[in-house]
C-alpha cells in the first residue's frame, strides 16, 4: 500500500513539474491598436522588454475562460504608459498539465514602442495611470500639431457612431 501511495504521489509531483513551452510566432512590430504612422517622429522604441499574459485553467477538460493572444498583447501594451505597439515580439504558448487542473497560457514579450504625444499628455495630467483607455488623437490644423484626448466610454461610443 505504501508503494502505491508513493507511486501516486511521485506521479502527481512529476506531472506538476512537467510543463511545455512552445514558441508560436515572431513579429517585427505588433499592435492591437490603431497606430498613427504619419507621426512616426514621435514613436520611440524602448530597450526594455515587457511581457503580457493570458491564462486559462481547464478543470478536467472544461475551460474556465477564453484564451486569446490579443488579450496577452493588450496586457503587455497596457503595462507601459504611452505604449502603442511592441517591437521584436515573441509569442509563446505554455501548458502545465496536472491531473485535474491544467493551465494554458499565451505569453507575449517585446520592446514597447512609445508614442511621445500620448506620454506627454499623460505626464501633463500628472497621474501614474492613463486617465482612460479610450484615447482619441487627431491633427489640429490651427496648432499645427497632434492633439490627444482621453474620452469616457460614452464619449467614445458617440464618436464611433459619428465616424461611421
Amino acid at each position: 500500500m505504501k508503494k502505491i501511495f508513493s507511486f501516486i504521489l511521485l506521479l502527481i509531483v512529476g506531472m506538476g513539474l512537467n510543463s511545455c513551452t512552445t514558441r508560436v510566432m515572431d513579429y517585427t512590430i505588433l499592435s492591437t491598436r490603431n497606430v498613427d504612422l504619419t507621426g512616426s517622429k514621435y514613436l520611440v522604441q524602448s530597450p526594455d522588454v515587457v511581457k503580457g499574459y493570458d491564462t486559462v485553467a481547464y478543470i478536467l477538460i472544461i475551460p474556465t475562460g477564453r484564451l486569446s493572444i490579443k488579450d496577452a498583447i493588450d496586457d503587455a501594451i497596457s503595462k507601459v504608459p504611452g505604449c502603442v505597439a511592441l517591437a521584436n515580439v515573441k509569442i509563446y504558448q505554455t501548458a502545465v498539465p496536472l491531473i485535474l487542473v491544467n493551465t494554458v497560457s499565451y505569453v507575449v514579450e517585446g520592446n514597447p514602442i512609445i508614442d511621445k504625444r500620448i506620454l506627454n499628455a499623460f505626464q501633463k495630467v500628472g497621474k501614474k495611470d492613463i486617465p482612460s483607455k479610450y484615447i482619441y488623437s487627431y491633427y489640429d490644423e490651427k496648432k499645427k500639431d497632434f492633439v490627444v484626448k482621453y474620452l469616457s466610454k460614452e464619449e467614445y461610443a458617440q464618436l464611433k457612431k459619428q465616424l461611421r
